[in-house]
């Protein structure tokens, strides 16, 4: 979690927008931080806050019924030019937060906007040196050695224009990463056009490329699904990729040597996501932002989850990845969205995901057994098959089979 450091005179900042829920997230995330809030419904009552006392940055809404944000903005400036204002635009409206940067705005986020990103945005307009670029990086929640390490990552190839390949298992957020990546970038505030290429035909592949080539020209083009590639669809999106006028990201979907042969050399720079599983510590940054945007979204009261959510949460694997941690928290807010403090009995597959942890689990030690097992008895047989089968009472079949189920190859043992 962001917070101001204890050396920092307490910033005051005025947020003003008219959804009530917006306004209770963005004041109690940003207060934990150590910043001083105060929030106005409306344009009229965020110039009347205006009017009161004095603040160190605006934050506001576009939309907003009466004053909307771009006449609150415009008041602002007449009143004092030197005021740091944050505009908020809706998902997909870059349009008009550049519009409003062109009439004074210092910077802009979209929603649904993470706590920890606004909060960094704050600070760095307060200073006078509004960092879109760098609030996108530290987007990327959590205080993990995973969670850094992509950061650094980011900031290394935000302004290359080479070809990053991002890859890891599914639902581990490699999108989030790219769309980070690009934000942070000189391009972002051009368009970001995703295309998933798993399951398409060869000839569809090849005008929905061309397509979202065109719609991405100046941006970034994410292309996902790879790993779903043959040589002969690989080669062909190579020939596509040839013309493109936009940066070119990809995701994989499993190790990067599961990239297709043809496109290493479209792809020269890789960066790996890891699993949630590695990242525990980030466990409970993600689940309070999952939680915040899911109320946001469906204009919930849920507020926060128990400790005692918090902690089983910690002992689960998540073979899902954040995906799997999101649903779960929308699941729970689209059934009690009238419950303030969600507790584990909210949470109605909690207990269903530990028995197949338990289950998951038998598995996992039975197979790391085996392998050991087998790859044991080669090495004391160097490799020879028919020994290996009269040791461990198996017929050459058997063994055979049990050898391809574990992905052993007696032949590395001779």
């Amino acid at each position: 979690m962001v917070a101001m450091s204890e050396s920092d005179e307490t910033c005051r900042v005025l947020f003003v927008d008219d959804e009530e829920s917006v306004r209770y997230f963005a004041r109690r995330g940003l207060e934990r931080r150590g910043f001083a809030v105060t929030t106005a419904d409306s344009g009229t009552a965020g110039l009347a806050e205006l009017e009161k006392a004095s603040f160190d940055v605006v934050v506001t809404d576009l939309r907003m019924p009466g004053i909307d944000g771009f006449e609150f903005l415009q008041r602002i400036r007449r009143q004092r030019s030197d005021l740091p204002v944050v505009v908020i635009t809706a998902h997909g409206s870059v349009d008009n937060a550049v519009q409003a940067m062109r009439e004074g705005a210092s910077d802009f986020l979209a929603k649904p906007f993470e706590i920890d990103e606004l909060a960094l945005l704050i600070g760095r307009v307060r200073e006078g040196g509004a960092s879109r670029s760098s609030a996108q990086v530290d987007s990327i929640l959590g205080e993990s050695e995973s969670a850094r390490a992509m950061r650094d990552a980011i900031v290394a190839w935000k302004d290359s224009d080479e070809a990053v390949v991002f890859y890891g298992e599914s639902g581990v957020g490699k999108t989030h990463c790219a769309r980070a990546l690009h934000g942070s970038s000189q391009r972002g505030t051009e368009p970001f056009q995703r295309l998933e290429l798993a399951g398409q035909e060869l000839s569809q592949r090849r005008s929905e490329v061309r397509r979202a080539l065109a719609r991405s020209e100046g941006g970034t083009l994410y292309l996902a699904g790879l790993e779903d590639l043959d040589d002969e669809a690989a080669e062909a999106l190579c020939d596509e990729l040839g013309r493109a006028s936009c940066r070119i990201l990809g995701g994989l979907e499993g190790a990067v040597t599961d990239l297709p042969r043809a496109l290493s050399s479209v792809f020269p720079r890789s960066i790996g996501v890891d699993p949630l599983r590695v990242r525990r510590e980030d466990l409970r940054a993600l689940t309070e932002e999952f939680l915040r945007q899911s109320a946001v979204e469906l204009g919930a009261v849920c507020r926060e989850f128990s400790p005692e959510v918090l902690a089983g949460l910690q002992q689960l694997s998540w073979p899902g990845n954040l995906r799997e941690l999101r649903n779960m928290v929308q699941r729970a807010v689209v059934l009690h969205r009238d419950v303030e403090v969600l507790e584990l009995s909210h949470l109605g597959e909690f207990e269903a995901m530990q028995r197949e942890e338990a289950v998951s689990g038998y598995h996992e030690a039975l197979h790391a057994f085996e392998l050991e097992f087998f790859s044991s008895l080669f090495r004391s047989t160097r490799g020879n098959v028919s020994e290996a089968a009269r040791r461990a009472g198996l017929s050459r079949g058997h063994l055979h089979r049990k050898v391809k189920q574990l992905g052993l190859d007696p032949a590395r043992f001779r």
